[in-house]
């Protein structure tokens, strides 16, 4: 029968039952609910104008599909707006981004008849807004409808968090809106509560966040369209360090506090060389002199010359810091600003030596040429200036140093030591031809260029007299700990002893498993037993497998201090080296039990099953003890995989069963207990202890 019915009996149908159920009757019925008219009708209907926007949370179960913006709108244009009761609806949209509904509802305005009274007579309909006229031509007034500070702190913040700043910008330009003169009669004389949004509830941290993200459009829309803002501090800081002027003489004609963090913003601006920001500062009373006038020292290290001349021509201290503000351009190479400071100020020659110190430290060699013209003494601080251009290797400035006079014999020849551990090999050459004392320091100069591997200066060093065995050979122990083949070489051909503090060259190169050099060192003499086979026990702590099988054809011994290459191997899992060892044992009965339990503690699996392997060499009466006592180790300490391989091999893990259940349990290994459990459940149920001792656990 419904069949018969038209569309709009059947539309009626749907609205006053107030059930979203009635869709489901029919395909037409459901078709016919698919409009948005129906359901925006079907709503109104269902909750009454008064709540139809106070209760929009309350829409899913009867809005299917969704409540759309589409339905607002439509729903904007059904009924007269109220600005107290309504209200919600602009919340919604600004969480669901509906940028149409925030659009219509900021554009659209009532009309108040005699400036005082809101008559909605007419309703007119548009795209983009809703207004209300009068029928006769009387002067009125305008007031739009929603009101946008009667929860800016909420919308706004929701606004940022949605990233939407489409919205964001549609509410900060609210206040520009205006009705149509030509839809209102031509009669409206002015608009009534058209405020900007109110900023009062932002914070600095999200100015900040603007900044970073550089969205400097919202940041000048907040300063030019909003009311109450409140962070005219953040602003400035960060408008001083990205040069943006009018946005800094924004936020301070609005009483942004220019001392703010002792001055930060003057200090900044001195610092990037934004000299019209700077400027403008000191028309509001900046400070220049904050933090003992580090706006000079700034620009003067970052080379900011016009910056510096006006510091100076308003009075900045020179002096400050011991005038670090010139140590810092000659530190950093700005010769003009070096220039200018020496002309201000006749009392910045006091500390012309440091300035000289700190050109020379950085390869400036025009700074430095013109400070030795200012009568810089190069002798001062015991020719330190030389020192540090030896050790940064600026080979033009040691030269020129000393040939102004400075000593390259200061501080027991700092200057030679310091470049041949640098590596700087012209410098060497021209201090050792200048008669540089090669054998200061007990021959420092050498050692270190062994142990920083310089050859070139090693062999220079050399030819000059340098003498191989300062220090017991130092030299050469150095160069064979850090692997330095050929400097290696080079000493022993200038008869460099290699027994030198017990073959200390071989252990050091063993232990850091340098074979080239180990070879080398063997085939030219070193003892391979020293201190107790040294070489190959910490080969072996340190897992260097080529070094121990090399050592071990040479005739190390495998049982040196109790097994101790085999036991620390063990410990650390080097299982190719424990195998080596086992095989350089020749038949020899070994204690390896301690081994096989160090490695089971440390889970090293390979190593173990590598140990079982060799069995037969285990020196106990009963074998069985070792890998009994190596099965409790791996029980207590959660080593599963070992466990299997314990008991694959052949361990009778039942003599002492209990004990490693206990060990398991109380560790909290229950998969190890579910093995053992397993493995052998007719044997354990026997023991009347264990039984309970599972039933305990499983509870």
């Amino acid at each position: 029968m419904l069949d018969s019915f038209p569309d709009s009996i059947i539309e009626r149908i749907i609205v006053y039952s107030q059930n979203p159920c009635a869709l489901l009757i029919s395909k037409r019925f459901h078709r016919l609910a698919q409009s948005n008219f129906l359901r925006a009708t079907f709503l109104l209907q269902k909750f009454g104008r008064k709540a139809i926007f106070s209760k929009i949370h309350q829409f899913a179960p009867y809005c299917s599909p969704p409540f759309t913006q589409n339905i607002a709108l439509i729903l904007l244009r059904t009924i007269v707006f109220n600005k107290n009761l309504d209200f919600p609806l602009l919340l919604y949209a600004v969480q669901n981004e509906w940028e149409e509904v925030v659009y219509v509802l900021i554009n659209s305005f009532s009309i108040l008849h005699n400036f005082e009274t809101p008559i909605p007579i007419v309703k007119f309909h548009s795209a983009t807004s809703i207004f209300y006229s009068t029928r006769n031509p009387t002067p009125c007034t305008a007031e739009r409808i929603i009101d946008i500070n009667r929860d800016a702190g909420r919308i706004i913040s929701t606004s940022l968090s949605k990233k939407n700043f489409y919205i964001l910008h549609l509410l900060l330009n609210a206040h520009k809106a205006t009705p149509s003169q030509l839809v209102y009669n031509n009669l409206i004389f002015g608009i009534k509560n058209h405020p900007k949004l109110n900023l009062s509830s932002i914070t600095p941290s999200i100015i900040q966040e603007l900044f970073d993200s550089n969205n400097l459009h919202t940041i000048s829309l907040f300063l030019k369209e909003s009311s109450e803002f409140p962070c005219y501090d953040t602003i400035l800081t960060n408008a001083v360090s990205r040069n943006i002027f009018w946005m800094v003489e924004n936020s301070l004609e609005n009483k942004a506090d220019v001392h703010i963090e002792k001055d930060i913003a003057v200090r900044t601006a001195a610092k990037l060389g934004h000299l019209e920001i700077l400027k403008l500062l000191l028309c509001y009373r900046a400070n220049i002199h904050a933090v003992d006038d580090e706006a000079l020292r700034l620009s003067s290290k970052f080379g900011h010359l016009a910056t510096v001349k006006y510091l100076l021509a308003r009075g900045a201290n020179i002096s400050s810091r011991d005038h670090e503000a010139l140590n810092l351009a000659s530190a950093n190479g700005h010769l003009e600003i070096v220039k200018l400071l020496l002309e201000k100020d006749t009392g910045a020659h006091s500390e012309i030596n440091e300035a000289l110190r700190h050109a020379s430290q950085k390869g400036h060699l025009d700074i430095v040429k013109y400070l030795l013209d200012q009568n810089a003494d190069v002798c001062s601080a015991d020719s330190n200036a030389l020192i540090l251009a030896s050790e940064n290797g600026h080979y033009s400035i040691v030269k020129l140093l000393s040939e102004h006079g400075a000593n390259i014999h200061s501080n027991s020849d700092h200057a030679l030591r310091l470049a041949s551990k640098n590596g700087h090999y012209d410098i060497v050459q021209y201090l050792i031809s200048k008669s540089a004392d090669i054998h200061a320091q007990n021959d420092y100069s050498l050692q270190v260029a062994a142990r920083n591997g310089y050859l070139e200066i090693v062999s220079c060093l050399l030819e000059n007299g340098a003498n191989v065995h300062a220090d017991s050979d130092k030299s050469l122990a150095s160069a064979s700990r850090n692997g330095f083949f050929e400097i290696v070489q080079l000493l022993l051909l200038k008869d460099a002893c290699l027994h030198a503090k017990d073959n200390r060259a071989l252990i050091y190169a063993a232990g850091n498993g340098h074979l080239p050099i180990v070879k080398l060192l063997v085939e030219n003499g070193a003892k391979v037993n020293t201190c107790d086979d040294k070489p190959l026990r910490i080969a072996s702590k340190n897992g260097h497998a080529d070094v121990v099988k090399y050592l071990l054809e040479k005739g190390a011994h495998v049982y040196a201090k109790d097994n101790y290459a085999l036991k620390t191997a063990s410990e650390n899992g080097h299982t190719l080296i424990v195998k080596n060892i086992l095989d350089h044992s020749q038949g020899d009965i070994i204690q390896i039990n301690t081994a096989l339990q160090i490695a089971t503690q440390n889970g090293h699996c390979e190593t173990v099953g590598l140990i079982l392997k060799y069995r037969e060499k285990i020196c106990l009466k009963n074998k069985n003890d070792c890998f009994l006592a190596s099965l409790v180790k791996a029980c207590e300490f959660g080593h599963l995989d070992i466990v299997k391989l314990l008991v694959e091999s052949g361990t009778d893990f039942r003599c002492h069963s209990y004990k490693a259940l206990r060990k398991a349990e109380k560790n909290h290994h229950f998969e190890i207990v579910d093995y053992f459990l397993q493995k052998n459940k007719e044997e354990f149920w026997k023991l009347k202890s264990l039984y309970w001792f599972y039933k305990v656990l499983r509870l």
